[in-house]
């Protein structure tokens, strides 16, 4: 056990302070309300209050969101992001503004998602994918470009491009999406789609499930009917679809554009 003086125990604490005070005269707290909903609170060097260093925490509606630090302005070391719910979504580790070490992902009842390393911003190594129950159903090895687990079981987009380098993938990182917008998809499909008398006059209503095919150059190439109704519903929401054709942007993995075939809704409801 450690024992002071009356004097040494003095000493302790105006050591103590001294180095809070120099502390304090190196960096600048900001507080900086983005929105209604977002502020942020970080630190800044007080001889130059563009440079970010130190601490950082992103809130929304009062729950931290995003949180890490910053260097000489850039993001170096554990960055974490979180759902509404408090959760973690993703954590890892940047360097010099670049993903560089261990990340991983969550779903949002804090199952892992995916997991694996960067190096100067692009994966490396072994990556592992899993399902919503936490089991392992993809493996990708990033050095030799190639799947080394795959669970076909698994309900997954189908990758079009056949004997491609990525054929046979579950997970990719990023789905098709509309040029304009889901606004504007919704808006389109309802100023065009009309319900069929058939299915009216017989209270036909239900969801339609369409496979759309939209290759790596984003361009809606096929369709066909995973699910039905009948009543005309289905005929007419593939007509509906086909409207859409070449206004996609294409599916992503590893920075690279994949031709993929994914699951569409359409529901008929009457009023």
């Amino acid at each position: 056990m450690i024992k002071y003086t009356q004097h040494e125990k003095y000493s302790y604490c105006d050591v103590s302070r001294i180095f809070i005070h120099v502390d304090r005269t190196r960096d600048k707290k900001i507080r900086n309300k983005l929105s209604s909903n977002e502020k942020e609170i970080y630190y800044v060097l007080r001889t130059d209050k563009s440079i970010k260093q130190g601490e950082y925490k992103l809130f929304y509606r009062n729950k931290l969101k995003l949180s890490g630090t910053y260097s000489n302005n850039q993001k170096d070391g554990l960055w974490t992001m979180y759902f509404d719910n408090g959760n973690l979504q993703w954590e890892g580790t940047y360097k010099g503004e670049l993903k560089n070490g261990l990340w991983t992902t969550f779903l949002y009842d804090k199952t892992i998602e995916t997991k694996g390393e960067y190096r100067d911003d692009k994966r490396i190594g072994i990556w592992n994918f899993y399902n919503r129950k936490g089991m392992l159903v993809q493996q990708y090895d990033f050095e030799e470009n190639k799947l080394t687990i795959i669970d076909t079981t698994e309900l997954k987009p189908l990758i079009i491009d056949k004997g491609g380098l990525y054929d046979g993938l579950i997970y990719i990182d990023s789905m098709p999406t509309y040029i304009d917008g889901e606004t504007a998809l919704c808006n389109l499909l309802a100023d065009n789609i009309c319900y069929p008398l058939e299915a009216k006059e017989k209270g036909i209503e239900g969801k339609v499930l369409i496979y759309l095919y939209i290759d790596k150059k984003g361009q809606l190439y096929d369709l066909a009917l995973h699910q039905g109704i009948g009543g005309g519903c289905d005929e007419e929401a593939i007509r509906g679809l086909k409207l859409t054709s070449g206004n996609w942007n294409a599916a992503t993995f590893n920075g690279c554009k994949v031709g993929v075939k994914v699951l569409f809704p359409l529901v008929f409801l009457l009023q």
